[in-house]
Formats: structure tokens, sequence, C-alpha cells
């Protein structure tokens, strides 16, 4: 076994952590696999449910041995769902197991699925989103796929593919109730783990890894997944402004890079199983996607709105403008704020986006005479810095929002007249 699968040896060992209780949530993953095969007799696949379809008169124990043995009996295959439209979940793509048991009529995939982030949205900012894996019938899934799919079947012996279903199946009874983790455990790296442990219960396989893509190597995390957000701005904006920390712009373990299906299928395409590769050819599945492009509306556009709101305001004495572009920095650095200190949100550790956003201009805002002219200049020092030494968290939506914020506290630092340089008067002498 390769250094490289040694890397991705504790995937799995990382998803058997405390688990939040959401008994809707297991009854509903428990309903919909009660039904698949829950034991293996004597290392054979012996579904439950199939053998009331299957005549015991019709076939004798010799028979269903050979059936069982037969390298079809069990299909596997890896399926991975196109990038879809601009919602956060399904930008990157997808990827499951789909495993097929024509003999008995079976046919599951299994794949990685969380509560719904746009219902719990603040559960996901508290990084309490429940997750697990999940088995329901593939026609089901695929009818509930909007994105293209494609598979790639998987090249293991009989015994092998019986075995993964197994796992799976003991994942999807365990990790029903883990909290979501889409760094440490999302739908790929959990996938590498799986593959993982079946070479590790099965003394016959060997797993020989070949090149990985050089830009896990070389590439941070943001890096990465910031390439498959272009096209989505608002994504874009919203990804980049709760995350942060060491581990999204420093070194990270090369397994946790696998964060996009593409990156997966390449890794296995170059893997061999026994000295065979581990995937074949490519099957579509489904050929159309979801039109989506993205929206006209876009949080430049938001914040060029707002920075002419305070260029409006810098010749007014009212201070509407002013509690209005307050609030949005406000409420903008209590999230950012919380993300760092409370949240237990993957990659939301230190953040630079802390120096414009965050809620102390509003505490101390009675005192602004005293301070905001000299945090305006730490403002235009950063923002000249950003631009001398670009940092992809930082947007431009987040620059043109912080030179709104800074002609705000400029406004309050200086009075009326001076800032319209007029009805000053020449003392005479």
């Amino acid at each position: 076994m390769t250094s490289c699968a040694n890397q991705i040896n504790a995937c799995i060992c990382n998803s058997m952590q405390p688990r939040v209780q959401n008994k809707e949530f297991v009854m509903k993953n428990w309903m919909r696999t009660y039904v698949l095969v829950m034991g293996l007799l004597m290392g054979s696949l012996v579904p439950v449910c199939a053998q009331a379809q299957v005549s015991k008169s019709t076939i004798t124990p010799e028979q269903q041995q050979e059936l069982w043995q037969q390298p079809d009996f069990v299909k596997a295959y890896l399926m991975v769902a196109d990038p879809g439209n601009a919602a956060i979940y399904r930008v990157f793509g997808h990827s499951c197991i789909h495993l097929e048991c024509p003999a008995y009529g079976l046919d599951y995939t299994f794949h990685l699925t969380s509560e719904d982030v746009e219902d719990k949205l603040w559960r996901f900012m508290k990084g309490q989103l429940l997750a697990g894996i999940q088995a329901i019938p593939t026609q089901e899934y695929i009818n509930g796929e909007p994105r293209a799919l494609r598979e790639y079947e998987i090249n293991l012996p009989i015994d092998a593919k019986r075995k993964l279903w197994e796992i799976l199946d003991n994942h999807v009874m365990k990790d029903t109730m883990l909290v979501h983790d889409y760094f440490h455990r999302g739908c790929t790296v959990v996938l590498l783990g799986i593959m993982e442990e079946l070479i590790n219960q099965c003394d016959t396989l060997s797993l020989e890894y070949g090149p990985w893509p050089e830009h896990l190597k070389n590439q941070t995390v943001r890096d990465i997944i910031d390439g498959y957000m272009k096209s989505s701005s608002w994504t874009r904006f919203f990804v980049h402004s709760i995350s942060g920390g060491r581990e999204a712009d420093g070194y990270c373990p090369i397994k946790y890079k696998v964060m996009v299906p593409v990156d997966l299928v390449r890794i296995w395409q170059n893997a061999k199983v026994n000295g065979r590769p581990l995937l074949s050819q490519e099957y579509m599945v489904v050929t159309t996607t979801e039109p989506w492009e993205d929206t006209w509306f876009t949080p430049l556009l938001l914040s060029l709105i707002i920075l002419g709101l305070a260029i409006i305001s810098w010749f007014m004495k009212g201070a509407y403008i002013d509690w209005f572009i307050l609030g949005i920095q406000f409420l903008f650095g209590c999230g950012i704020t919380y993300l760092l200190v409370f949240s237990q949100l993957p990659l939301t550790g230190w953040s630079w986006l802390i120096i414009p956003f965050n809620p102390l201009a509003l505490i101390f805002w009675k005192w602004r005479k005293k301070w905001s002219i000299y945090y305006a200049g730490v403002l235009v020092l950063w923002v000249v810095g950003i631009l001398v030494w670009p940092h992809v968290l930082v947007d431009n939506a987040h620059l043109v929002l912080t030179a709104a914020w800074i002609i705000v506290l400029a406004k309050n630092a200086l009075p009326l007249q001076r800032r319209n340089n007029t009805n000053f008067k020449v003392k005479k002498i």
C-alpha cells in the first residue's frame, strides 16, 4: 500500500465522533435503508428483502453459491454529479457509490447528505448541521438530481464488492447523526476513506495510487475551491466571507484538498487494485443539467450602490445614511467575529476581514470623534496592502464596502465646513 494510501487511512476514523441527537433526521434515513440487506452470511451478500422474491425450490444451495461468486453478482460504480447552480451545496458537484445486485433486484446509491443549508443556515453557521451516509434507490436518486450524472465502474473482485456493500451498510447505520464537516468529511474525502477501509479489511487486495494531480500539491484549499466559484458571485462572496484560518490558506494534508469530485475521479483513474485499473470507462447516466447563470445583481453591484450612498452622505449633514452603512458593517462584523470566536464550522479561523468588519465601531460610536480618523487611516493601509499583495479571501466587493466605510469614518471625524471647504473666514491681522 503506497504512502498516499496511508495518508488517507485515518479519514473514516474522524467520523466516529460524538453525535448530535436529531430523531426525525435519523428515522428518515433509517426507513429508507430498512429494506436494504443488513447482514452478510459467511462473507456473502444475502438480501433479506430479496429472499422473498426468489423461490427456494428453483435454486439449489450449490447454484446459489455459484451465483454469489459470479463477477457481476454485484456491480459497483462511482457516480459523479457535475457542478450545478449557484447554491453553495451544488456548486462543486457531488460523488457517491452506486451498488447493484441484479439477481435480487437491488439497486441503491450511497451518498453523503446533510440537512438543508438554506433552511437551517444558523445551524450551519454554528457548525452543528447534521450529515450522514444515506442509501436510497438509485432511480429515486437520479430523479431527484438535476445535475448531469456520469458513472465509472469500480473494478473489484466479487468478494471485495460484497464487502464494500457491507461497509457502506455499516456507515449508513453509524454515521447518520454526525455533525457535518465539509472539510474533513466531505463526500470525496469520505469515499477515499471508505476505499481505504475496504483495502484494509480485504487481505487479498492491494491499492496503488498513481501520481496525484499537481494542483493538489501546489495550491491551497481556498485556491482550489475558488476556481469552481468564479461564475457564482454570491456563493464566492459568501464562502470567502466566512472562511479563514491556516488550513484554508496554508498547509493541510493532501487528502483534505480533494474537495471536488473531478479530483477524486482523476485519483481513482490513476490507481490500481491488484494491478488492474480501479476505474473503467465512463458511462453517462443523465446528460442534461439544470440551466443556470449568474445573477446580474452581484455583491459588487450592491457594494457600489453602498459606496455611492456614502459619497452622497459626505455632502450631507444628516446621519441616516451613516447609520445604514454602520448597521451593515456591524452585522457583517458580528458574523465574522462569531465565526472566529465561537463557531465550530471548519475553515473559520483568523480572517483579515475582521479588520474592516467588526462590531467595535458601533459599540464605541459615541466617542467616534476621538478614534474614527485613525481607524480610517488603518483601513486605507489595509486596502492598499490588499491591492499590493492580493489575497483570494478578499473579494472586490469587500474592498468597495471598506471604501464606503472609510468615507463614513472620515465624515464623522471632520466637520461639515472642512469637508465642503466653504464658509471659511479669513481673519485680518
